[in-house]
């Protein structure tokens, strides 16, 4: 049973009300249509980090303020569902903003990469949120970023138009208000704009807000992403990091270079499908030959690879560039800007079982610890965990998820049993 606390937001036709279960936990109600309906059953399906927990309920769940009363049976006739939402405790980055709130570099930085996250979930989930402003991102009050408010989210597989502009104007993107169908750029363009007026001033944020706010789609980031790397590895933090990872390449590169001084004969071509086995066999042994007499620069592991693929032995191909990160200790290797994390992200869909898992275990993929979850192997999901933590250089797209209590909850629940995701 809910009690009714206050009325939130008053669109007429859709209002938002906050109220409050037996054991004082607040959650928020929305009607909802039948297209909000179909998004929101979507979102709590996947249950995507950075959106409020929900639940749909039946429609006379519904509380109204007695002044609304009247219009129950109106309201009621034009709505599919009711949204029980987690209610969280903060404040959205409008209001934030109004007070004087002002955000340093690193929290900016977290708070853009939290959204990044989300939306590249939501738009894999085939959603566009459509209405991405200050307004509809929340900062709780233990400092997590949430995006909220997805009534005008669309599908867009499902419509071949966009019958009418539902962004704010100051973020809805071109093509929304020539009342195109909204995309995953239109988010995009919105985060952009979003982000210019709370971002502190850095020419590499500039740079990152325009690239995001370009007018034609097609010349803006092609993914939440990928924005979300241009933002985590801006130029200065790329200088910092090429400092870092080059001095001990070049040290190593001095004390592996053959003593004669014989070049490296790494051939770059394209391997393709009209190498016949003779062709293939003599390339193999070559490079084999290259790497062991200590030419073992990651092109020669690359191209090797990239002959097993031809082949169909994707499994190879995949284990011959965990092989080489193995060889030299090195698993910054596995960072998202490297040649070798993309290679093994091309190659993973096409992988074994096995071997996926080897490829997510190593390059610290948050999608290796979710499988252990659900498998219920909790232990070993917990080991996985604990060495990320400890190996920064490991990319973790949701290591602010893991280090919630809600994760350790989950821990506890799968070591006695009860996986109830």
């Amino acid at each position: 049973m809910y009690k009714f606390i206050k009325l939130l937001k008053n669109t007429g036709d859709c209002p938002t009300v906050l109220v409050e279960d037996d054991n004082g936990v607040r959650y928020a109600q929305k009607l909802l249509d039948e297209r909000q309906l179909g998004i929101y059953e979507k979102l709590i399906e996947l249950n995507i980090p950075g959106i409020p927990k929900a639940r749909i309920s039946p429609l006379d769940e519904m509380l109204l303020p007695d002044v609304m009363n009247e219009m129950r049976d109106e309201l009621f006739a034009g709505s599919a569902g009711l949204l029980i939402e987690e209610y969280i405790e903060g404040s959205d980055l409008e209001k934030l903003s109004e007070s004087g709130f002002k955000m340093s570099r690193r929290e900016f930085k977290r708070m853009m990469l939290s959204m990044c996250r989300t939306l590249t979930r939501v738009h894999k989930a085939g959603i566009v949120h459509r209405d991405i402003k200050p307004a509809n991102i929340i900062r709780s009050d233990r400092g997590r970023y949430f995006i909220i408010d997805f009534g005008n989210a669309r599908i867009p597989a499902e419509s071949n138009a966009q019958t009418r502009i539902v962004a704010t104007l100051g973020y809805a993107s071109p093509e929304q208000l020539e009342g195109k169908q909204a995309t995953p750029q239109s988010d995009i363009y919105a985060l952009g704009r979003t982000m210019k007026e709370l971002m502190p001033k850095s020419r590499s944020f500039t740079r990152i807000y325009k690239k995001a706010t370009m007018d034609s789609p097609q010349s803006r980031y092609r993914s939440a992403r990928q924005m979300a790397l241009a933002i985590r590895f801006t130029p200065a933090a790329l200088a910092v990091r090429a400092a870092v990872i080059a001095v001990p390449a070049f040290l190593i590169f001095l004390l592996i270079i053959p003593e004669d001084n014989t070049p490296s004969r790494i051939i770059y071509k394209n391997y393709d499908s009209a190498m016949d086995s003779a062709e293939i066999a003599d390339e193999e042994q070559r490079l084999l030959n290259e790497i062991a007499i200590g030419n073992d620069g990651y092109a020669n592991f690359m191209r090797l690879s990239e002959l097993y693929e031809i082949q169909g032995e994707y499994d190879r191909a995949a284990d011959i560039l965990i092989k080489y990160v193995d060889t030299v200790n090195d698993r910054r290797l596995y960072v998202s800007t490297s040649p070798i994390y993309d290679r093994l992200e091309e190659l993973k869909p096409k992988t074994s079982v096995d071997e996926q898992a080897k490829i997510l275990d190593l390059n610290g993929n948050a999608d290796y610890i979710d499988r252990l979850l659900d498998a219920g192997e909790s232990d070993r999901a917990q080991e996985v965990l604990d060495d990320i933590t400890a190996h920064p250089c490991k990319e973790l797209e949701r290591l602010d998820f893991y280090q919630t209590d809600e994760y350790y909850k989950r821990l506890e629940e799968l070591k006695n049993g009860k996986n109830n995701r």
